[in-house]
């Protein structure tokens, strides 16, 4: 029975290291993996290496406050349960063995080689793409009338922005690389230093390739935390963080798209169901300035419904009703989540989801410090930051991309701040 009990554990494990390897490259083949391994730990249940932890706990009362949700949203969608399902699954199956998050070191190893992987195979792909076989001609752009700086900001171009990032939505998949450069820089993952900088190397490409704003502020924020913690001297950090905001600020300008940016929007709020939204007329606006009026649509929205939100299911459809106001603009094909998860959970739960959605957060800081290794304590504090970062600009748990990821570090490194492991 021993024996039988250390083979499935075995099996286990190698299957959360293949799914860490996995998660950045394929969403299906990781979602299988995930089922793979809590059915394992189901079969496998030994009490001496539970864990209980109230980072598990808040976990799924977020997903329980979700599914009651539905019973009050305008759009009954149990499709919302199944997207948010690694809220649950993640908890149990880091609960029902404790010994998972011991090899943190090969974890943090097998997801950074993932994302290498994948930023290869996005390489590979805008190559095959960019190249005429039967002329043997080069064309990055996917509008030959478009020149090469031309079609970057419009998102045309094989090796930038969403055409490169073929395999995640490009916030999703700059985060990952961002928690994978954390990994690099913080841990000793490749002994080999060749290894080390080629990954590198790759990681800080694709990220400018990404072309992603958010990954570009996170970047910054990250650097300033680093420094504000390092032993330099107060002239030397001072003049860091100079060079760093300069930096930025040039690097924001020459982004080509950049130019996309502008506060010129028409803004207009009567009654969203005493309007005809399909005789709106169409007019010229920016991704950057609808991710605004998305802020400003769900904080009306908040502010109608404070307490409990409108709900999960029909939050996306509402939400853009309201937009198209804004907007003056319409279509019924369309859409939008918040584009911030603070927004996002507000509008789904209310006041009363948002606190729950606080405590886990503050169960998470508070797990991340009982993490007994320094490295790994400070490691899981910075993916936790670049996380909240995030949140800022997306709807993490919108996406499979986003609110899997979360799940699975969050569980980690609650898991992580037992005592026992080193």
């Amino acid at each position: 029975m021993e024996k039988y009990s250390e083979f499935l554990f075995s099996w286990k494990q190698n299957m959360l290291f293949l799914f860490c390897f996995i998660f950045p490259i394929s969403q299906q083949l990781s979602t299988v993996l995930i089922g793979v391994i809590l059915l394992l730990s189901i079969l496998n249940p030994k009490r001496e290496f539970f864990t209980f932890r109230l980072g598990f706990l808040f976990l799924g009362i977020i997903y329980l406050v979700y599914g009651i949700s539905l019973t009050y949203s305008q759009d009954f969608q149990p499709s919302v349960l199944e997207l948010k399902a690694s809220l649950l699954v993640f908890p149990i199956i880091f609960f029902l063995d404790n010994r998972l998050a011991e090899p943190t070191g090969e974890i943090c190893k097998y997801f950074v080689l993932g994302c290498i992987f994948a930023v290869i195979i996005c390489e590979i792909n805008a190559i095959y793409h960019s190249i005429d076989f039967q002329t043997l001609s080069f064309e990055s752009s996917l509008d030959p009338e478009l020149g090469f700086m031309a079609s970057i900001p419009q998102e045309k171009n094989y090796f930038f922005s969403q055409p490169f990032s073929f395999l995640h939505q490009t916030v999703y998949f700059a985060m990952y690389l961002l928690i994978s450069l954390v990994i690099l820089l913080k841990t000793d993952v490749f002994k080999k230093r060749i290894y080390f900088f080629v990954g590198l190397l790759l990681i800080i490409i694709a990220l400018v390739q990404l072309l992603n704003k958010a990954s570009f502020i996170t970047l910054a924020v990250l650097f300033f935390v680093e420094v504000a913690d390092s032993s330099l001297k107060k002239k030397t950090k001072t003049m860091g963080f100079i060079a760093v905001l300069i930096t930025g600020i040039v690097f924001f300008i020459a982004n080509p798209r950049f130019s996309e940016f502008n506060m010129k929007f028409s803004y207009d709020q009567p009654e969203r169901l005493n309007r005809n939204l399909e005789g709106m007329a169409n007019t010229e606006r920016s991704d950057t300035n609808t991710r605004i009026l998305l802020w400003m649509s769900a904080w009306d929205l908040i502010k109608e419904h404070p307490i409990i939100g409108i709900g999960a299911g029909g939050s996306h459809r509402v939400l853009y009703e309201t937009l198209a106001i804004k907007q003056q603009h319409y279509d019924r094909r369309v859409r939008f989540h918040a584009h911030n998860q603070y927004l996002q959970v507000l509008l789904d739960l209310g006041i009363l989801g948002f606190l729950i959605f606080f405590l886990s957060l503050f169960f998470l800081f508070k797990g991340q410090k009982r993490i007994q290794s320094k490295p790994n304590r400070r490691l899981m504090f910075l993916v936790l930051l670049i996380f909240l970062i995030n949140f800022l600009f997306e709807s993490v748990f919108e996406r499979y991309s986003g609110i899997s990821s979360f799940s699975f570090f969050a569980s980690l490194m609650t898991a992580m701040s037992q005592e026992k492991i080193k």
